[in-house]
């Protein structure tokens, strides 16, 4: 797959949380390999994404080596929620980032076709783009800049409240995929997805 680089979009992978059900932190999980982060991030290079932010808790451990090109980790504290990963990724954004893919890492079997949809409608001047499958929105999630650090605001308590606040905003770009619908969250998620890839 060849895409161009667009070099004012920044992705802000949240893996901040503790994997409870997963009982092994989310983003080193290892599938057919390669831990998600690793999956998330060269999907996001090869659909051209040029900058990349991993929000970590500052309690977890160091992300794996073979990370595609550079990315920037923002520690966050243990315990918060994922508007607070959000915001900590917002807040650390690139001057020159016009438009935003949250792509959390428990998502990591979406492919860098997906993302690369989200960014051309970005490119197009969408304001929001949500991939629709089977007539149910999922992830990842792409936001033009100003529409992003809505986030920010105090009263904001999930990214729905942004993307809900004015759904004429909103476009949706049809996808047969259903991995944008599902997270991989427990270790059955994780043989579900190995065994789609074909090494489970």
């Amino acid at each position: 797959m060849t895409s161009p680089s667009f070099s004012s979009t920044c992705a802000i992978i949240p893996a901040a949380g503790k994997g409870t059900r997963m009982g092994v932190d989310k983003a080193l999980a290892d599938l057919c390999g390669r831990s998600l982060v690793s999956r998330v991030v060269a999907d996001c290079r090869v659909a051209g994404v040029e900058d990349i932010l991993v929000v970590r808790c500052d309690a977890a451990g160091a992300l794996p080596d073979d990370l595609q090109g550079p990315v920037r980790t923002v520690l966050v504290p243990a315990g918060g929620e994922m508007i607070d990963s959000i915001r900590a990724g917002i807040s650390k954004l690139p001057a020159a980032t016009e438009c935003v893919v949250h792509f959390p890492v428990d998502y990591a079997m979406v492919g860098a076709e997906t993302v690369a949809l989200l960014l051309a409608q970005l490119a197009a001047g969408a304001e929001i783009v949500l991939p629709i499958c089977d007539g149910r929105p999922g992830h990842p999630v792409g936001l033009a800049r100003k529409v992003a650090e809505e986030a920010l605001a105090p009263d904001v308590n999930s990214l729905r409240d942004v993307i809900g606040r004015d759904r004429s905003r909103v476009r949706g770009v049809s996808v047969n995929n259903p991995w944008v619908l599902r997270d991989l969250d427990t270790q059955d998620d994780l043989r579900a997805a190995a065994a789609f890839l074909g090494c489970g």
